[in-house]
């Protein structure tokens, strides 16, 4: 999985609200080839996820590099999910809508995992409320409950408790 292009497209904003593990399942986005992609089959396990915009994609790669580094380190890369979600809504008509999709498309191919389109902004609406043009970054533990939260860029410090709570999460189970 190539960070640099998780990175550059993927997700989550500031100030969502996961207390509810159905929190998953209450939202359905869009996968690259048009078809719906329900969140809830992230359950069950640990879940990191990147929500950005165009504007917002590198903000936070030292974090999407320090993930993929941990993950080959301490082999969390199998027991972690990583949902990657490119917020489109504002490119949500034609033709703007397929150009934006096929860019997404080839980083997913390059980056070896599903990126997820938020087509209509789905995510901005409660329960989840977050923001539309910031890079989040959400940890979510394997009830999908947000155990971490942070929108914009990613202090190294935080960075660094983000991944240490990443490790005491898989490793409880």
């Amino acid at each position: 999985m190539r960070a640099s292009v998780v990175a550059a497209i993927v997700l989550l904003s500031a100030v969502a609200r996961a207390d509810d593990p159905s929190l998953l399942s209450s939202v359905t986005l869009t996968g690259t080839d048009a078809r719906p992609a329900q969140l809830r089959r992230y359950a069950g396990k640990p879940a990191v996820v990147f929500y950005e915009d165009r504007g917002s994609i590198a903000t936070n790669q030292a974090l999407k590099d320090a993930l993929v580094e941990q993950g080959r380190q301490h082999g969390l890369l199998g027991a972690v999910s990583v949902i990657a979600i490119a917020n489109i809504s504002a490119y949500n008509f034609p033709p703007a809508r397929e150009i934006a999709t096929a860019f997404i498309r080839r980083a997913e191919r390059q980056a070896g995992i599903p990126i997820l389109l938020d087509l209509s902004g789905a995510l901005q609406a409660p329960p989840w409320t977050l923001p539309d043009d910031a890079s989040t970054v959400l940890l979510l533990d394997a009830d999908g409950r947000v155990v971490w939260r942070h929108s914009g860029k990613v202090p190294a410090a935080e960075s660094g408790r983000m991944l240490d709570q990443l490790r005491q999460l898989v490793a409880t189970g």
